[in-house]
């Protein structure tokens, strides 16, 4: 998968620090979480590569 994705596709579109500040976390596993999660939504489509707002949105939305 990683030969055949442009490789603007195979970075989370938000950084840890974003991460923690839109879920109140502190460093940790779960930011590593939230953040596979993010790339997982966009090898799958769900995410356009570089949607810093969209995943904002998804992250709060899945943290509800």
């Amino acid at each position: 998968v990683q030969r055949e994705t442009p490789r603007s596709t195979l970075i989370s579109p938000l950084s840890g620090r974003e991460i923690m500040e839109v879920l109140g976390l502190e460093p940790g596993p779960a930011v590593g979480e939230a953040k596979a999660w993010l790339l997982e939504q966009v090898l799958d489509g769900r995410l356009a590569p570089g949607d810093t707002e969209g995943g904002r949105r998804m992250l709060r939305e899945r943290g509800e």
